[in-house]
Order: C-alpha cells, then structure tokens, then sequence
C-alpha cells in the first residue's frame, strides 16, 4: 500500500476542497445566475474554504469565516460605492484596507484584500455593491459547507482563536505597499492597471517568514507572462476548434494551487494560474474575442512589474528606516 508524507496529504486535502468549492461556484454561476463579477465572489469562495479548513471545529471556522465575511463585503462596498471621486475611491478603499490589515489574523489579511480590491474591476455603484455582499454571503456558506463535508478529525492545528494579527512592522510594510500600488493603478493609464495591486496581494499572500521576497518577485515576473502567452496559445490553438477544451482550464488552474500546496512552488502557481484565468476569465467571458492578445500579454506584464518594484521599493526603504529607528 502506497503510503504518502502528510504534506502531500494535507496539499492533496487542501487542493479538493478548493476543486470542490469552485465546483460549486461554477454551478452557481451557470445555474443559479450569479450577475457578472462572479470572479470576485468565486475567488472569495475558494479562498476562505481552503483558509477555514485547516480547523475540524465547526465554531472555529464560522468564526474564522465571519471575519473574512465582514472585511470582504466591506471594503468590496467601500470600493465601489464612491466610484465617480477620484478621492473617495481612493482615500476610503485604502483606510478600509488599514484596518483589515491591522487588525484581521494574518492569515485571513490578503485574501480579504484580494477579495476587496477585486471591486475595481466589477460593476460600480451601491446597488451593484450590495448585491454583491449578498453573493459573497452564500459565498461564504458554501465554503463552509464544502469545508465540513470535506474535513477529516486529523485536520491540522486549530489557529482560528490564536492565530494574531500581522506584526506592526509587517502592517507598516504592507500598508505602505498597498498605498503606493492602489495610488499607481488610479492615476497611471495602464491597461489591466488593476494587476498592480493583486501583484503585491499575491505575493505577500503566499510568502512564508523563509521566503525571501526577491525570490518571488523574479518568480512572478517571469511566470506571468509565459502563463498568459500559454494561455492565449490553447485558446487560439485548441479552444477555438472546439469550445469544450476551455473546461480543462480550471483543472489546469487547481494543479497551480496543488503545486502551490506541496512544493511551495510559486512559480509554477502563478504559470498555471495565469494560463487558467486567460482562458477562464478572458475566453469564457469573451474578453478574449474584443481585445488585442500581444496588448493584453504586455498590459498584464507591465502592471505585474509595476507592482513588484513598487513592493520591494516599499520593503527596502522601509528595512532602512527600521534599521535607523533602531540605530537611535
């Protein structure tokens, strides 16, 4: 009998219960006609499904997922409601984004933020926002559903109550990144400009305390676009022959994650994830039939090294600054 360490298992445990509840999203979202920024609430769903499930108590995990719940929906709304000022939409969207930072546990921060800045590509206003709170709601209840049926009494450690909040430096760091990300999508016209705040989310969501920050960096830059040109190859050389190839995609995306799991292979994560979401996000949607593929490769490309330069700036000026703090 074939016998597996318990990272394999715990990637492989972690891995279906994020197929599963994106399964679910999927169905809701063919099925049960969620509106067009489906990719907000889908991502949400996956993300806190898999965050909750490291606990086997289901009061844990409400109370994990509550938090998660409360910060997405807020600055989702914050984000969109104030869309016709250039102030607003920026001042209140980042103070939102200060207090989700200070205060979530640490683990709950980036896909909060992930979650919520999403907004800026989804449809503006009040009514749009609040419907969107709806959806992320049942949202949120299938992740937990999925969470339950899927965790096993040897889940991993419980860390919903005891799990704290980012250290003030690293709040200080990520705030700062946030800031400058969020200020350079509004004011610089770049197309997918949006990329420049999900670039630092992602990898800061995904770095460990060992990880040196200029490892994933080159990581990122490199496997974005190579999974964007992949991406763009399968839809024009495979897909177009046959629409029922675009469903392997998802599949292609959960091997990301899996990846992701197990190795901590970050560039393999981002190849896989950015292919999936070409194909996903832009063929499915149609995204793909009305824009230029050699300018979407190069507009994501830029806004992804936009976005790492501007957190390693932030990281090294701010070590300097801690460095002087202490000095005195």
């Amino acid at each position: 009998m074939l016998k597996y360490s318990t990272q394999f298992q715990q990637a492989l445990h972690r891995t279906f219960i994020l197929a599963a509840t994106m399964s679910v999203m999927i169905f809701l979202w063919s099925c049960g006609h969620l509106p067009e920024d489906n990719l907000l609430i889908t991502v949400f769903a996956f993300l806190s499904s898999v965050r909750i499930s490291d606990t086997a108590s289901a009061e844990l995990r409400w109370h994990m997922l509550s938090g998660m719940l409360l910060g997405s929906i807020f600055l989702q709304y914050i984000v969109s409601v104030n869309h016709n000022c250039f102030l607003l939409n920026t001042v209140l969207p980042l103070a939102a984004a200060r207090i989700i930072i200070k205060h979530l546990p640490s683990g709950s921060v980036f896909p909060v933020l992930l979650t919520g800045f999403l907004a800026y590509s989804a449809t503006p206003g009040a009514y749009a926002a609040a419907e969107r709170s709806i959806d992320i709601l049942i949202a949120g209840i299938a992740a937990w559903s999925v969470s339950y049926l899927a965790t096993v009494k040897k889940t991993p450690v419980e860390t919903a109550f005891t799990e704290k909040p980012l250290p003030a430096e690293k709040v200080c760091i990520v705030s700062r990144t946030v800031i400058c990300a969020v200020i350079l999508y509004k004011i610089l016209p770049v197309p997918q400009g949006i990329w420049i705040v999900l670039t630092a989310i992602f990898i800061y969501m995904v770095q460990k305390p060992e990880d040196r920050t200029i490892n994933l960096v080159q990581q990122r830059i490199f496997s974005v676009p190579i999974g964007i040109f992949l991406g763009g190859l399968y839809s024009s050389a495979v897909v177009m022959f046959d629409y029922r190839f675009a469903y392997l995609a998802p599949l292609i995306g959960v091997v990301g994650f899996f990846m992701l799991y197990y190795k901590h292979d970050f560039f393999s994560f981002t190849l896989f994830f950015m292919f999936a979401f070409t194909v996903c996000a832009d063929w499915l949607n149609g995204v793909g039939r009305e824009i230029n593929f050699l300018q979407l490769l190069f507009a994501r490309s830029l806004a992804t090294l936009i976005g790492t330069t501007v957190l390693l700036g932030i990281e090294r000026v701010s070590a300097n600054c801690f460095k002087q703090v202490q000095a005195t």
